[in-house]
């Protein structure tokens, strides 16, 4: 398991909202990404910085683990990030979109032919 810094203001901030869950789900494709929407989420106070926090770490890991996820084809997945004992984890499950392109060729001869008239 890899190790991630987190600053102390945003552990203090989930701390204190009494912060112990929260899935957020995210996509992306063509030249842009988003948070979708953060669902499952388990805390006292604070949602809305609660659920701007782990927007954040979202694109943070995602830019970690995944750089360029939200370009051409994109990808989605789900982030999930649980808090016990002061020690935060997550987990990232991502799909990534790939499109299959297949060359074919062809190559041939014209012959160009002599037009007569009887």
């Amino acid at each position: 398991m890899k190790q991630v810094n987190i600053d102390i203001q945003t552990l203090k901030t989930l701390q204190d909202a009494g912060f112990e869950k929260g899935v957020a789900r995210y996509s992306g494709g063509g030249d842009s990404g988003q948070v979708d929407e953060v669902e499952e989420l388990i805390c006292e106070k604070d949602k809305d910085d609660v659920e701007e926090i782990i927007s954040q770490l979202c694109y943070e890991m995602l830019e970690r683990h995944f750089g360029g996820w939200e370009i051409d084809s994109g990808s989605s997945g789900v982030f999930t990030l649980e808090m016990k004992n002061k020690t935060i984890t997550y987990e990232l499950n991502h799909d990534e979109e790939i499109v299959h392109t297949e060359n074919k060729q062809a190559s041939g001869k014209f012959s160009i032919g002599k037009h007569g008239s009887k």
